[in-house]
Formats: C-alpha cells, sequence, structure tokens
C-alpha cells in the first residue's frame, strides 16, 4: 500500500467567490492600472516600480508601491483575524483533525476561541515545554541557551569587524537589523543564528537567557514573499533571501508548476521585526529577534509603550530563561538571535536525513530545548588554563 499521506493544512475561512472591492481599487487599479497581465504568469514583479527590492542598499528606503499595498493588506487581513468572522466550528474541528498542530497542547479558553488569532497565538497547557537548565541554582542556567521557539534550525553565521554578516556573498549590516537600537553596535565579532517557523508551529516566542530586558523595541518593515520559478525544478519557489536580477530572469513562465517554501537568511534585514536586547551576567548582550512573514507579519512584544511613549522602550526588568517575550498573530515566520563575540556560545545544531537523504541541520527544536552552549571562562583539559576572553563589547 502506498504511504498515507499528510492531511492538508486547515483552511479557517472560505475562500472570496470575487474580487474583494478594496482589492480591486487599491491593487488592481492603483498599482496595476487595471492591467493583469503581468500576474497571468510568473513575471519578476520584485522589481521597481513595483515591490522593494531585497537588498543590503534598500534599507531605509520608503516602500514601493506594491510593497507599500502588501503592508496594508497584512494590516486589514490581520484586523479582521480578529473578528469573530474568521473562524467557526469546522475551522476548529479541522485544526483539532491535523496532527500537525497539536492541538491537545492548548489551552482552550473558557467559551471556545473567539477568534482565528487568539487561537493562532494559543497558549500551551503547563510543562508542555520543559526548559532546558531552567533553574537559576543550575551550574549552567547562564551557560546554556535554550531555543526561544518551536522552530527549524536554519544556520549560524559569524558577524565580521564591520558588523556584517555574508549570506550567500551579500553582506548585510546587523546594526541595519537592529534598526534604531541603542545596542546595535554591541555584537561586532559576534554570532547570528537564524531558525524559521512553521505555520503549524506554537507562536510564542520565549527568553532563551535570563537576565535584564534592557529595550525592547517593534520594527516597521515590509510583509514579504516573493515566488520566483527554480531553474532547476520548475517548481514556483516563494523565496524569502535575496536573489539575483540574473536568478530572476531565468525564471521561466510558472506553467505547470506546484509550490516549495525555502526558509532562508538574508530577507530579515528589511521585513517587520520584534527586537529584545537582554542583558546576561555571563554572555552579555544577545538580541532576539522574531520576524514576520509575507502577508502574516504581526509581532506583539509583552513590552508596551506606556502613555506618551513609542518604541524603542526600556523596560529594565528581569526575566527568567524561558519567559514568554512575544507571540506572533495571524502569521509570523523567523527567530533570530545576535551573541556577543565575548560570549563564546558555539551553536549545538544537529545534523539529520532529509527527505531526498541528504544530511542536513535544518532540524526541528521546541522550546527550552537546548541551542547553544558558552565556554567563556571554562578551564580547557588539553593545556590547563582558561580560555582566553576578548575585551568585552
Amino acid at each position: 500500500m502506498p504511504p498515507k499521506s499528510s492531511p492538508p493544512d486547515p483552511a479557517p475561512f472560505p475562500l472570496a467567490p470575487k474580487v474583494d472591492p478594496w482589492i480591486q481599487a487599491n491593487l488592481v487599479e492603483n498599482i496595476f492600472d487595471g492591467n493583469l497581465t503581468l500576474l497571468q504568469k510568473a513575471s519578476p514583479i520584485n522589481i521597481p516600480p513595483y515591490s522593494t527590492p531585497i537588498t543590503p542598499n534598500a534599507v531605509g528606503q520608503a516602500p514601493l508601491p506594491l510593497s507599500q499595498w502588501t503592508i496594508d493588506f497584512a494590516n486589514k487581513v490581520g484586523s479582521w483575524m480578529d473578528t469573530s468572522s474568521s473562524i467557526n466550528a469546522a475551522a476548529i474541528q479541522s485544526f483539532q483533525d491535523s496532527p500537525r498542530y497539536n492541538y491537545d497542547e492548548a489551552i482552550v479558553p473558557s467559551g471556545g476561541w473567539k477568534n482565528f488569532n487568539q487561537l493562532f497565538a494559543r497558549f500551551l497547557k503547563p510543562g508542555m515545554r520543559p526548559i532546558s537548565a531552567g533553574n537559576p541554582d543550575e551550574a549552567d542556567y547562564n551557560r546554556l541557551v535554550v531555543y526561544p521557539a518551536d522552530c527549524t534550525f536554519d544556520g549560524a553565521w559569524p558577524v565580521n569587524q564591520n558588523n556584517d554578516i555574508m549570506i550567500k556573498d551579500v553582506p548585510w549590516n546587523i546594526k541595519d537589523l537592529l534598526a534604531g537600537s541603542q545596542y546595535a553596535d554591541k555584537f561586532e565579532g559576534g554570532t547570528f543564528m537564524h531558525a524559521y517557523l512553521n505555520t503549524y508551529d506554537y507562536h510564542r516566542q520565549h527568553a532563551p537567557v535570563a537576565g535584564t530586558v534592557v529595550e525592547a523595541n517593534v520594527i516597521k518593515g515590509l510583509a514579504y514573499l516573493q515566488v520566483i520559478i527554480d531553474p532547476e525544478t520548475g517548481k514556483l519557489k516563494p523565496h524569502r533571501s535575496y536573489t539575483s536580477p540574473d536568478a530572476q530572469e531565468k525564471a521561466g513562465n510558472g506553467e505547470n508548476c506546484t509550490l516549495s517554501m525555502p526558509d532562508e537568511a538574508g530577507y530579515q534585514f528589511l521585513q517587520a521585526r520584534g527586537c529584545v536586547i537582554i542583558k546576561n551576567p555571563l554572555l552579555g548582550y544577545v538580541a532576539v529577534l522574531p520576524i514576520g512573514m509575507a502577508q502574516v507579519s504581526s509581532v506583539n512584544l509583552v513590552w508596551q509603550p506606556g502613555p506618551g511613549e513609542q518604541y524603542p522602550i526600556q523596560p529594565n526588568v528581569n526575566i527568567n530563561k524561558g519567559e514568554e517575550i512575544s507571540h506572533f498573530e495571524f502569521g509570523g515566520s523567523d527567530i533570530i538571535l545576535v551573541f556577543q563575540q565575548d560570549a563564546q556560545v558555539h551553536i549545538l545544531g544537529a545534523r539529520g536525513q532529509a527527505a531526498d537523504s541528504t544530511l542536513t541541520s535544518k532540524q526541528k527544536y521546541l522550546v527550552g530545548m537546548p541551542l547553544g552552549y558558552s565556554t567563556k571562562g571554562l578551564v580547557s583539559p588539553s593545556n590547563g588554563h582558561r580560555n582566553g576572553a576578548t575585551n568585552g563589547h
């Protein structure tokens, strides 16, 4: 017998039978002047005059028309996801029936789910995500970094002396990622780690380390998802990282294609995102960035501006490892951590077998599982002296 296929992802609401008037006016007419020829095939419209290109030199620029429309669309649909119309009994049952959502882990609120966002940002029952070395009295409490989200590890990159990380030969600057942070220059020579969340993952994020929350910020940005054609497989590929113009030109026309989704580092430097800076007594400053994705880019931090305040704010509150720091509504995609050089954090990325039998480091982890370990100040058994520490940043 052929292997049993996974059930399809739940559809929380029916597709509209006709074009919404707001989309007709703001997208079809205003952006494309009523000419939808470009959308009849997979044309590269991720370039001016339509969309803001995902390149380092686009940092700080105002979004181009299609990019701005995508932001407006995300806000509009996200608001609708807060209404009772966004969910019904059949939709809830579809989530219960899909094993990937682990529905039984969730706390069902008294009176049931009131809207889609409430279900999507569901809380988990106590004990569902134990925190490794989670007791402050443990020797490894500050030394062991844990995963802040249910996510798939993508990779880690060194931050060079110019505060750049190199992704596919493209330099991205950490100061741009931490836009407006007074701590943006603290991570020279450090480590950048990227992981991504899937649609069915638990979408609340937790502190990977203990310490003092010295800064919290929500950074406005794009709601980005570029679709190209993979020249090797001929499949449509929603792509969220830098793609050269040459690769776009080779994309083809997209006929008879299916979807696949790579999740790579790069696009996050322009994306709507949160930024939480935690000062840990051993590791120094640790930046935690929940990143929005595509048309699903709502990032909500635990710490909100008070009356007369605006982001960034300085909560200056202590937090234990594993405490909640943020959540996504109507989607959300990635989680990034940035460590200082002096933290000497070694990422513990495991390797496993991908669907095509090749080895891959893209393994699934849950909140609280070990992510990295600091060797700062440890005695090396091979030479009998303490590891040399660099100057603090």
